[in-house]
């Protein structure tokens, strides 16, 4: 019979192991996902569900098309991008400064019954729509008959 030696700060290393983590992704959402750059802010965002899709609703006024990237891989949903600030003051000085500028990114777990192959994408009016289709409805009960 084999002999179990008893650990008892084994299941603490385990739990900083996972906060360690949190942290991490709590710090750079992207991490590893191929952002060359890590993320200044986050952009407010609006999530919901319906019936049939998954909503996202986020604000990005101001940020060209081409410079947002959305992205569905392993569970998640990804949305980064860079927003740059246009206007040179060189002849004067800003006397205020609200709006954020610079990389950012958002990632959203995505649920089992997502639909990936079919998400779409919308910029209007400042705001970048998500939508992420449900995969089809399976009955959540199912008789099972039983053979003699």
């Amino acid at each position: 019979m084999g002999r179990y030696t008893f650990y008892p700060w084994q299941h603490l290393r385990h739990m900083r192991e996972e906060i360690n983590d949190l942290m991490d992704q709590a710090l750079d959402p992207c991490r590893g996902w191929g952002q060359d750059k890590f993320p200044v802010w986050q952009p407010p965002t609006d999530a919901y569900e319906t019936e049939t899709s998954f909503i996202l609703e986020m604000e990005l006024p101001g940020v060209d098309q081409e410079k947002i990237r959305v992205e569905a891989r392993d569970g998640y949903l990804v949305v980064y991008g860079d927003s740059r600030l246009e206007r040179d003051v060189t002849a004067g000085a800003y006397q205020v400064m609200e709006r954020t500028y610079g990389p950012f990114a958002r990632r959203f777990p995505l649920p089992s019954d997502a639909d990936v192959e079919n998400v779409s994408a919308r910029l209007k009016d400042g705001i970048l729509t998500v939508t992420v289709p449900r995969k089809s409805k399976r009955s959540a009960r199912v008789r099972i008959e039983i053979n003699e």
